[in-house]
């Protein structure tokens, strides 16, 4: 009975393919795409599976097939695991596409290819055409770590081709058709990347698969890139179209230089700040996605690609996150400071960045199991010795070392209530000066005791801008 409950077949029509609508099997999905053993039968396993993918692609986290979940899973995509399968299989087994988020690195920079199947269709795009657009999708990473490619006529380090249906590559790399699995690639040092001949590839424009942005997602596997779930990243599984303007997102970037290293350059002096002046401007009016007391005892305060160091005096600077948490991802969903190490830890969807002051500890990002959560973190308080989540109106432990929920008596998933509060916020801080700050669009509040009470002090919320920031921005500047 339970075999046959996961054995879910769900009409679906898929972009750019005929008027037959291909089914969708949910368990097949989930399994091969890392989020559950082929061997999971029960309704349990398929409903926190189902959990494990609805965090990674930041949809509401339901454990059931809804309309956005089954929206998501039809979309076209990368044919490569999502998340480190559940499974004792060696990631660099040939049948067994990229899967992690950091996989092996290629032991020489300089790196050879070629094109040993084209893609032959109606659109008459040539063989040169199709050069080039690799050619172009190699740059994307070259510019930004230091690495070469080359075309050359056979015996290459990576080599392209097109196909379709079962290739020889195993049960879970078979084309699919129009519509759904695009392409995949496989870790160093094996170099094969594959494409589905029954696409209809462009080479711009939305009007069928553009064969540039695809490539270069499959050249970021080639070289040792698994899935981000950072929304625009370019490693993301779900192909996002075709982008005249496209640019590579710091998340790859970060990704990219883990594994190479930076390009040198020529210039000798670091890029101006955001802001140089240092001076509040439009973001007296901000608010806050995320907050942090970092090892130095300033504020860091995250809002969108921003970051903002604010001291006792206001801001003293703002930047771009990626310049002072090298590696961290925007749009954070909540952040916090270690109880006993004082390390920076940043927290978005199902991934956790861990800083030694400012640089990334080299096994970080991690993913984490987000299953026993009861909703998406949205905050994130260190208080004394513990660490507490928040999100959905819930709030509960969290062993940071063991990355699991504490279900101890009394301490999870306890409602957040509290009249003068919202329900939900973005961001929480118990700050040196002994109080706790909750901060909601461009407001916030200030609390006694560790905030868990609700003891709302009078005259707030206040707004962020003049309190926080100080400097130009006008109002009440006291916290």
């Amino acid at each position: 009975m339970a075999a046959q409950a996961l054995d879910i077949h769900i009409p679906v029509r898929t972009r750019r393919t005929s008027n037959e609508s291909k089914p969708l099997n949910p368990q097949d999905f989930l399994a091969k795409y890392g989020y559950m053993r082929r061997s999971s039968r029960s309704p349990e396993d398929l409903a926190e599976s189902i959990k494990l993918m609805q965090t990674f692609y930041h949809i509401p986290i339901t454990g059931v097939l809804d309309n956005k979940t089954i929206e998501m899973m039809s979309k076209p995509r990368c044919g490569c695991p999502d998340i480190d399968p559940p499974t004792t299989r060696s990631p660099l087994l040939p049948d067994n596409p990229a899967a992690y988020t950091l996989g092996p690195a290629w032991k020489t920079k300089h790196l050879t290819w070629t094109i040993n199947r084209y893609y032959f269709n109606t659109r008459k795009i040539t063989e040169r055409d199709q050069k080039d657009a690799m050619d172009r999708a190699f740059k994307v990473w070259a510019k930004y770590a230091p690495l070469s490619f080359t075309y050359v006529d056979r015996d290459a380090d990576l080599t392209i081709g097109f196909h379709q249906g079962d290739h020889n590559d195993g049960y879970d790399n078979r084309f699919d058709g129009p519509g759904n699995v695009l392409a995949h690639a496989f870790y160093p040092p094996d170099g094969r990347i594959h494409f589905d001949l029954t696409e209809d590839w462009i080479l711009s424009s939305d009007d069928g698969i553009e064969m540039f942005t695809v490539a270069a997602h499959e050249f970021g596997h080639a070289l040792g890139l698994g899935h981000s779930s950072t929304e625009y990243s370019l490693m993301a599984p779900v192909y996002a179209g075709f982008d005249e303007k496209f640019e590579l997102h710091a998340d790859d970037i970060y990704g990219i230089q883990l594994l190479y290293g930076r390009r040198q350059t020529s210039r000798t002096t670091a890029s101006p700040p955001i802001n140089p002046t240092n001076k509040p401007g439009k973001a007296c009016d901000t608010n806050f996605d995320a907050t942090v007391r970092g090892h130095d005892e300033y504020l860091y305060a995250f809002h969108g690609k921003k970051v903002y160091k604010i001291g006792d005096t206001g801001l003293v600077r703002e930047d771009s996150i990626d310049r002072v948490f090298r590696g961290a991802p925007y749009n954070i969903d909540a952040a916090f400071r270690h109880p006993r190490t004082r390390q920076v830890v940043l927290l978005k969807g199902a991934r956790m960045w861990l800083f030694n002051r400012f640089t990334l500890d080299p096994s970080y990002p991690k993913y984490l199991d987000v299953s026993n959560f009861p909703a998406r973190p949205a905050a994130a308080l260190t208080f004394k010795d513990k660490v507490e989540i928040f999100g959905g109106g819930y709030y509960w432990e969290w062993d940071v070392d063991q990355h699991k929920v504490m279900h101890r008596p009394g301490l999870t998933y306890y409602r957040y209530t509290s009249n003068r509060l919202p329900s939900e916020f973005d961001s929480i801080l118990h700050w040196k000066d002994g109080y706790t700050y909750i901060f909601k669009d461009n407001s916030y509040y200030k609390m006694q005791d560790d905030g868990r009470r609700g003891v709302v002090m009078s005259g707030y919320p206040k707004a962020i801008g003049p309190a926080w920031f100080k400097g130009d921005c006008e109002g009440d500047t006291t916290l």
